[in-house]
């Protein structure tokens, strides 16, 4: 009986800020090696929602733990983007680092990191309230240090969060750029 003989090591490599590659090998009957990988990130916070995992310098967030096939012919991992496999040559692993915003239970907020790990965090009313007020104290995260109140169209108002640092800010237009968002409500 024959028997095949061992595959070398996956020609495949992926790296990237905090990506975990964990590699399996496996033999077709044909004596084909077949490599595929777990992409994850690394850390891995009980929130996934703060780190996303990305590829190609694409603002797409990928849900991970995702499974990689390494294409043999190019040397890269693939993974399947909406049924295309798709070659990835970089990732990364994006982390929210800031704190919360003090909302009001009638105010969504989407956030995502785009493609250079800066998270946005765009506000509006589920109410159908026309307007987000920022910083409007009373309350938490206002007052001294949080400039305010000023008030945005609903769904037109956006705080970022870039990389490393510890508070959303946005570009005021009464108090400048990087101005500190504490508290966010609909009227």
């Amino acid at each position: 009986m024959f028997e095949c003989p061992p595959c070398p090591p996956s020609p495949c490599l992926l790296l990237g800020p905090m990506v975990e590659l964990t590699v399996t090998t496996s033999i077709t009957d044909d004596c084909c090696c077949v490599y595929t990988a777990s992409a994850t990130c690394n850390p891995a916070p009980a929130d996934r929602r703060i780190q996303q995992l990305q590829f190609n310098g694409n603002a797409q967030s990928i849900t991970y733990p995702l499974t990689l096939i390494c294409d043999t012919k190019t040397n890269l991992y693939t993974y399947n983007n909406a049924g295309i496999q798709t070659p990835i040559v970089s990732a990364q692993c994006c982390l929210l680092t800031c704190g919360t915003i003090n909302r009001l239970p009638n105010v969504d907020n989407v956030f995502a990191p785009d493609s250079s790990c800066v998270y946005h965090r765009i506000f509006s009313c589920l109410d159908g309230s026309p307007t987000v007020t920022i910083n409007n104290p009373p309350g938490s995260m206002t007052g001294p240090g949080y400039p305010g109140p000023e008030t945005f169209p609903s769904g037109g108002f956006e705080a970022t969060c870039a990389v490393g640092a510890a508070q959303y800010v946005h570009n005021s237009i009464v108090s400048g750029p990087n101005t500190p968002v504490g508290k966010a409500e609909c009227p």
